[in-house]
């Protein structure tokens, strides 16, 4: 890999530069001029040095492997002169400096010079001068002035002058910076897509680009004027008689031309080598060939000049024109945004920084303060005065983080109007910096909340009292709740009482005169009797009914399997004749009130069997469903009579029913207490049926963490012909 430059044409003018040069170079060299080498043969030392593999063309790794570029010819030269020998290691920028700092190398061809390295190093004279480059991707257009640095990050190669310039400048943060041992690596990373910009040498990072055919990168038109790179050689800090000779070597291959060669060779010439006769003479006949030339040039030459006049003066007439429109199409654009401004019901404003001095200040805060914005202009303190005492610690703190460039996007504050109101005010900041990231200026919109305010207030103020209105009518409806339920309890436990005389005189009277009544009587007295005992059972269901609702829960642990099974052995006593088809799936661990749940299990299984009394086999299941939310549902299945859905809404009433009670007896409490246990521990109760399909009845309550099943739990379980 080379980087070709080729040397420029030289006509007349370098022709006559070349010939004045000859006679003074034939007239000016002495032998003395070149320093005498003195005895370097019996100071011959050996000298060990590193290079950079990927410098190129400074320093760099050929194709064998080996050291090569301009720096190693530099170095391979200087030390030849001095009668030393060299010894060329291939390390990464941060191992040679540090081989250098420990003494493991003697001297380091090319480190840029600069005050913080001199305290650690010793520097010959400079030998070259590079320049740095900020490079970035070609779709990323922002990184346009050094200001733009602000939050990008930035690849650099560490302990690289580079990286020294952005630590001690302060422009990119320690956190924005990606450190890389090579550039290739970093022009590599920045293609990929990683960090926002890399920062190098001109010269390489172009090379590199053009050698690794990065074609979606570009140099970024950030000049950095900050520093350039006076390469030079570096020994440790104190070696002073390496310092000398190194320098000294320098200034003798730059005094026999040598330096020029290796330059040559490695950034393309930019003067002739050396001239010797044949040279001058080609020199002096390409002259004469010119002076021939310039009769005839001439004429043409004052031809093309006057019309190259022409041109350029209405070129500049043109640009004339262009650059008043330009400034006509600015005075317009200027007066929209001031008119946009000056209407605005918004107070906008800018201030510079750190003077405070307000630069533009709109109309708006006239109708917001009651002071025009010359009042501001006059008195920049003036909007401490305006301040509520209540908010000036609040607006200080929020001052003092804009001026440490900690910008609030927006806050609030109350002021005090120059009538005597007080306002609400919102506002929204931009800060200003210049190329160097400095604040120099805020820009604000102010808006006046006050409304807002109000409304928020008054809002806040109706929801205080429906709040209390709410909490009032809840204590009214919980003692009206009381009050009922104590009066349920009264009136069936008082119920209780009568229905049982009539029971047991209708009995008395039936044995007394049993003789001489008819068959007709007899079933009169019995339905008599009959609906006393239903009255009976109607009151002590309504008595459980109203306990129900005055009865504490006490939560615990309940493993709703074993429950089952318990239900499902005391009710064996009324299927003794009949063919029960049980199914049991894997049921959960639930939290609530044992007895409570007991009962709602009971009245379930127990409305099962009594709506599959007709079928010749009955199939019962009690089952859990799956469920996403934060609650368990449970279920017991029959293939009984079933209902129409059209009266669901009526299935979970107190006394409600849904079939005759010649058909199946029930006094319709039964799932209205199910109903009201569920509704007390959080839950909800839901029923689904077809007429003669059988009937679903669902109940959930809010999950536990862990099941804590059983193995045997997990089976299903199945008890046939009970």
């Amino acid at each position: 890999m080379r980087l070709n430059l080729r040397k420029p044409a030289y006509l007349s003018s370098r022709v006559l530069f070349w010939i004045v040069a000859l006679l003074c170079i034939l007239g000016m060299v002495d032998a003395h001029s070149i320093p005498a080498l003195g005895n370097t043969a019996q100071q011959k030392t050996r000298l060990k040095t590193a290079i950079v593999a990927d410098y190129y063309p400074y320093t760099f790794a050929n194709k064998e492997g080996n050291p090569d570029g301009f720096s190693v010819d530099l170095a391979k030269a200087v030390t030849q002169v001095m009668g030393m020998d060299l010894e060329i290691r291939i390390e990464t920028w941060e191992h040679a400096r540090k081989q250098l700092e420990t003494g493991e190398i003697d001297f380091l061809p090319m480190m840029a010079y600069s005050a913080e390295r001199d305290r650690v190093f010793d520097f010959t004279a400079p030998h070259t001068i590079a320049y740095d480059a900020f490079f970035t991707r070609k779709d990323n257009g922002r990184l346009t002035t050094i200001a733009d640095l602000k939050g990008l990050t930035v690849i650099v190669m560490k302990h690289d002058q580079a990286h020294d310039y952005l630590r001690s400048s302060g422009l990119v943060d320690s956190e924005h910076l990606i450190l890389i041992d090579g550039l290739p690596e970093a022009l590599r990373l920045l293609s990929s897509g990683q960090g926002d910009a890399a920062l190098m040498p001109k010269l390489i990072g172009l090379t590199v680009m053009k050698e690794l055919t990065l074609t979606n990168l570009t140099q970024s038109p950030v000049v950095v004027e900050s520093y350039n790179r006076p390469f030079s050689f570096a020994v440790k800090e104190g070696n002073q008689l390496l310092v000398e000779r190194l320098g000294q070597g320098l200034a003798i291959i730059k005094n026999t031309g040598q330096y020029r060669e290796i330059y040559d060779k490695w950034f393309g010439a930019v003067e002739p080598k050396e001239l010797t006769l044949k040279s001058v003479s080609n020199y002096i006949a390409g002259l004469l060939l010119v002076l021939l030339l310039v009769g005839g040039g001439f004429a043409v030459w004052s031809f093309s000049l006057r019309k190259q006049v022409a041109w350029r003066t209405k070129k500049l007439a043109d640009e004339i024109v262009e650059r008043k429109q330009a400034e006509q199409a600015l005075k317009a654009s200027e007066a929209r945004f001031r008119r946009l401004a000056e209407n605005a019901r918004d107070v906008i404003y800018r201030m510079s920084l750190p003077d405070g001095l307000y630069e533009y200040m709109s109309p708006a805060v006239s109708e917001i303060t009651g002071y025009t914005p010359e009042e501001f202009y006059r008195s920049p303190q003036l909007i401490y005065q305006l301040i509520h005492p209540d908010w000036q610690s609040y607006f200080e703190e929020q001052w003092s983080r804009l001026q440490r460039g900690e910008m609030p996007p927006t806050y609030e504050y109350a002021i005090i109007h120059k009538s005597g109101d007080v306002r609400w005010v919102n506002q929204r900041n931009i800060l200003v910096r210049d190329d160097k990231g400095c604040i120099v200026a805020i820009e604000a919109i102010a808006t006046d909340i006050t409304e807002r305010k109000h409304a928020e207030e008054e809002i806040r103020r109706l929801y205080q009292e429906l709040e209390q209105r709410v909490f009032d009518r809840t204590a009214q409806l919980e003692a009206a709740n009381i009050e009922l339920e104590s009066f349920a309890y009264s009136i069936s436990h008082d119920l209780r009482a009568p229905l049982r005389h009539i029971d047991g005189f209708l009995e008395l009277l039936k044995r007394k005169i049993a003789t001489s009544l008819d068959e007709e009587s007899h079933h009169y007295m019995s339905n008599i009797s009959n609906a006393a005992k239903r009255m009976g059972t109607l009151v002590d269901d309504l008595l459980s009914f109203s306990r129900m609702g005055r009865h504490e829960i006490s939560k615990m642990q309940v493993d709703l399997a074993s429950l089952s099974q318990e239900v499902i052995q005391e009710s064996e006593a009324d299927c003794q004749d009949r063919t029960i088809d049980w199914c049991i799936d894997s049921l959960p661990v639930v939290s609530g009130d044992r007895a409570m749940l007991r009962i709602v299990l009971v009245n379930l299984v127990s409305n099962a069997l009594k709506f599959t009394r007709t079928r010749r086999t009955a199939k019962i299941e009690i089952g859990c469903l799956p469920s996403k939310d934060a609650e368990t549902i449970v279920f017991v299945r029959d293939n009984g009579v079933g209902f129409d859905m059209n009266y669901a809404g009526k299935l979970f009433g107190v006394f409600q029913r849904l079939h005759r009670v010649e058909d199946f007896e029930g006094t319709g409490i039964g799932l209205a207490n199910v109903r009201r246990i569920i509704a007390r521990h959080g839950g909800r109760t839901w029923a689904e049926s077809q007429v003669e399909q059988g009937a679903t009845l669902y109940f959930s309550l809010p999950s536990v963490s862990g099941r804590g099943n059983t193995d045997e739990n997990k089976e299903s379980s199945r008890v046939s012909n009970l």
